[in-house]
């Protein structure tokens, strides 16, 4: 049976891809503070900063994958990537590393296929970028980088504030000309298991094949969380139109794993 080993197994994605795995692999994840265990997963305690302790996890549980959503100190994540890349070139196994759609927030007029050029204004935008490059010069062809937009999912913080407002009638704020696509934890993690079935090197961008407005998708959410009437308050992040979007241009799915938003937004079950 295939080992995979998720690093941040107790976050909203890596939850997710733990459950969606846990029937047809042998399943690792690791933790920093919140151990929630996910179903069939073995949980063991990861601080980023020590070296020797990631070796030790690696080498206990010798993964064919390892897919990577760990957060923290960006020092020490490039730290920690760093060495499990060296691990995994030189023992065997690929990584799917999660990154983000930031990597092009200094370019905010049209949406990015990975065809385009990285270009960041943001610390988190600029250190996605430097850990995609560490992460390719060392793996190469062992290693798929997975771009990902606005995460939601009924157990995210940016659901449950959102709920939290709407539940105590204050405004949603709701920005305009704001556009992008979406994603969520569940549907996500079906098209991560996917890739770990069928080795896929490079650069994929995931998330709804369609891009909409800000506005939409909140108008889209509330429904789905049940609330109607409730008062928006519009804010614009620039004077122009902003793109926070990814496109498609190498999809390695079938049909039944390519969604919507609006197939997003309904995955969203209270």
């Amino acid at each position: 049976m295939k080992k995979v080993l998720v690093l941040g197994a107790s976050g909203l994605v890596g939850r997710s891809v733990c459950e969606a795995l846990s029937s047809d692999y042998e399943i690792y994840g690791t933790y920093c503070n919140n151990k929630i265990k996910p179903s069939n997963t073995m949980m063991v305690k990861l601080d980023i900063a020590n070296e020797d302790q990631i070796l030790n996890i690696l080498q206990t549980t010798e993964p064919d994958v390892v897919i990577s959503s760990l957060r923290g100190d960006f020092i020490y994540q490039l730290q920690a990537h760093t060495n499990i890349a060296n691990y995994l070139k030189n023992h065997g196994g690929r990584l799917i590393y999660l990154s983000t759609a930031n990597v092009f927030d200094a370019v905010t007029n049209k949406a990015h296929s990975e065809h385009d050029e990285p270009d960041a204004v943001s610390d988190y935008g600029k250190f996605k970028i430097k850990c995609e490059k560490v992460l390719r010069d060392i793996l190469g062809p062992l290693l798929t980088i997975v771009r990902l937009p606005m995460i939601f999912g009924i157990e995210s913080k940016r659901v449950q504030e959102i709920e939290d407002g709407l539940k105590r009638g204050a405004p949603l704020i709701v920005y305009r000309d704001f556009y992008l696509n979406i994603h969520s934890d569940v549907l996500l993690a079906k098209q991560l298991a996917y890739l770990v079935d069928n080795d896929f090197e490079g650069i994929l961008h995931l998330g709804s094949h369609d891009v909409v407005g800000y506005d939409e998708a909140m108008a889209l959410l509330t429904k789905q969380l049940g609330h109607k009437g409730n008062k928006l308050q519009y804010e614009r992040i620039q004077d122009q139109p902003y793109y926070l979007a990814l496109k498609s241009e190498r999809n390695p799915f079938p049909v039944h794993l390519m969604f919507s938003a609006e197939q997003v937004i309904e995955s969203i079950e209270a």
